[in-house]
């Protein structure tokens, strides 16, 4: 089965593979705010009634993951459901949600997820069809996306996850999914940006970025004219996100300062329409995930012999080894498509 090697796109302003550019905001003053944004989502869920984590709520579990937040305490619950499921339906999950999210939660968490618990969930996930997301979402392709970048994936499935992805899009007007928004455009290139096939998309995200920037008014950005151009932090949020994903410091840095105009009560949470919000806050922890990576680790001061570390290390997902395509190979920065 051909595997995919290396990717290459034909528009690149720059390949860092030996010096990291790191954005200019402190690394604890953001994982201050993800911690008490998890903290704000994880209680709120609660009076909701959700306790647990299982496989049918990978997908904000992974949020939490991606942010650097320590789940451990979910873990043993988390993993059992997969487990769980993947027995009872004999390791066909038929669902893009699912196994995109639980190889993402679960190569987090630090499985092997090419054998776990007797399952390879990447052959599984390949035999699924890359062209049906669940409820025909388009935002799984961009949760699909990721998985097959980080654990790797055989080049057709890669390429139909790409092109299904693709056909959900308009160029000069974004990703259509229940109409053209920040937030659908955002996702979209986010995905799209995980991709590291051969295919050429490099119009598609240069259009993408084109499109976001149309979104921006003083404040931060906003969702959908046809509901209104004020801006909030949900969308904003999501902007966070894209250009984090595309290695624009630059606009990753002001997106969020922006993002700053929506604090809520305390540390870490975020408004909607004035009042603190679960959703609002838990994308701004989805936009935090992928904003981290850019920051510098702060200056820690000189420690005497005898004192010990207190803070754990940081717990980062790791690529597994594989034939695969897989993050070993450069990270390609698109901010060329950023500037404007």
């Amino acid at each position: 089965m051909k595997k995919i090697i290396s990717g290459i796109v034909a528009l690149v302003l720059a390949v860092s593979t030996t010096i990291t550019a790191f954005a200019s905001v402190p690394k604890n003053t953001v994982v201050s705010e993800a911690n008490g944004a998890a903290e704000y989502v994880l209680a709120e869920f609660k009076k909701n009634g959700v306790e647990e984590f299982t496989i049918d709520n990978s997908r904000d579990f992974y949020v939490f993951l991606k942010a650097g937040i320590d789940m451990s305490k979910f873990e043993k619950t988390y993993v059992n459901s997969v487990k769980e499921r993947l027995d009872e339906t004999k390791g066909e999950l038929n669902s893009m949600n699912l196994f995109a999210n639980s190889i993402l939660c679960l190569n987090s968490l630090g499985y092997d997820v090419e054998n776990f618990n007797g399952y390879n969930l990447v052959e599984l996930f390949e035999k699924t069809d890359a062209t049906k997301p669940d409820d025909d979402n388009p935002y799984y392709y961009k949760d699909a996306l990721e998985a097959v970048s980080v654990v790797g994936a055989d080049e057709k499935f890669v390429n139909t996850l790409a092109d299904s992805l693709v056909s959900c899009y308009t160029m000069g007007k974004g990703l259509d999914y229940w109409g053209f928004s920040s937030d659908n455009t955002a996702v979209f290139v986010t995905g799209l940006l995980s991709y590291k096939g051969s295919n050429d998309y490099s119009k598609y995200i240069e259009d993408a970025f084109n499109v976001l920037s149309s979104y921006k008014v003083d404040g931060g950005y906003f969702s959908n004219a046809d509901y209104g151009t004020e801006p909030n932090a949900d969308s904003t949020a999501l902007v966070l996100m894209a250009y984090s994903k595309a290695g624009n410091i630059e606009k990753a840095d002001e997106t969020y300062e922006l993002l700053g105009n929506f604090k809520g009560s305390a540390t870490g949470i975020y408004t909607y329409g004035g009042k603190d919000s679960a959703f609002a806050t838990k994308d701004a922890l989805t936009g935090f995930g992928y904003y981290l990576p850019l920051l510098k680790e702060d200056e820690k001061p000189t420690q005497k012999p005898t004192e010990k570390p207190t803070q754990k290390p940081e717990n980062n997902q790791t690529d597994r080894k594989s034939t695969r395509l897989n993050s070993s190979h450069p990270s390609i920065s698109y901010a060329v498509f950023c500037l404007k």
